[in-house]
Parts: C-alpha cells; sequence; structure tokens
C-alpha cells in the first residue's frame, strides 16, 4: 500500500508534469448579476427568434409525422 501513497505524492510535486502542463488553475467562479440580465433583454429581438422558430417547426412537421412510425418500429425490433 506505500506503492500507491508514494505515487500520488509524486504526481502533485512532479517537475516534469509542472514542466509541461503547467500549474492546474484555481477555479473561478462567476457571479451573474440576473437583474441586470433580464433589463438588457431586447423582447423585440427575442419575440422575431421564437416566431421564426414556430414556422421552421410548421414546416417540419408534416415530415415529423411521416418519420414517427418508421422510428417507434425501429425501437420495437431493438
Amino acid at each position: 500500500m506505500a506503492l500507491f501513497k508514494a505515487k500520488k505524492q509524486v504526481q502533485k510535486n512532479d517537475r516534469f508534469t509542472q514542466l509541461m502542463f503547467g500549474k492546474k488553475a484555481a477555479p473561478q467562479k462567476e457571479k451573474t448579476d440576473w437583474k441586470n440580465l433580464a433589463n438588457n433583454i431586447d423582447y423585440g429581438q427575442l419575440m422575431d427568434n421564437v416566431e421564426i422558430l414556430m414556422n421552421a417547426y410548421g414546416k417540419i412537421k408534416p415530415g415529423l409525422s411521416k418519420i414517427n412510425p418508421l422510428v417507434s418500429k425501429l425501437i420495437k425490433k431493438g
């Protein structure tokens, strides 16, 4: 068991590893200012994007209804 403990210590202080990969960066926490974020939303652009998505879904929907039985058959066989 002493072998495994020594290996962990070597990995922490290994100069070659530090040279090749550098030291591990400390994780940085980002604070999100939700009030400021909510004030910067362009609702007109948001509604335009929702409209584009709904139009695209309306165009794709007939194709999806044709593909659905094929997918369900594949799932039943698998």
